[in-house]
């Protein structure tokens, strides 16, 4: 069952690791306040709070499972 949850963890960071340009690409453009320069659907002050939650999320979801994932590792090959 361990390798079964190691082999998900690591798709999940793969995956996540894939999508982080982009994402991390809109926050910037949403935090700066340029993204209303490509796209009109929000004023910038929206755009500020919308980059700033999009940045939480990325850390909760992309930065917290890669660091644990990168511990879980490091404490297996130190016990071997």
């Amino acid at each position: 069952m361990k390798k079964v949850i190691h082999i998900i963890w690591c798709i999940w960071c793969a995956i996540t690791t894939f999508i982080s340009p982009i994402w991390i690409t809109m926050i910037y453009l949403n935090v700066t306040g340029m993204i209303y320069k490509y796209d009109y659907s929000m004023d910038e002050g929206t755009a500020i709070i919308i980059g700033i939650g999009l940045l939480v999320l990325w850390l909760i979801v992309v930065l917290f499972p890669i660091s644990i994932l990168i511990r879980h590792v490091f404490i297996q090959n130190k016990r071997n």
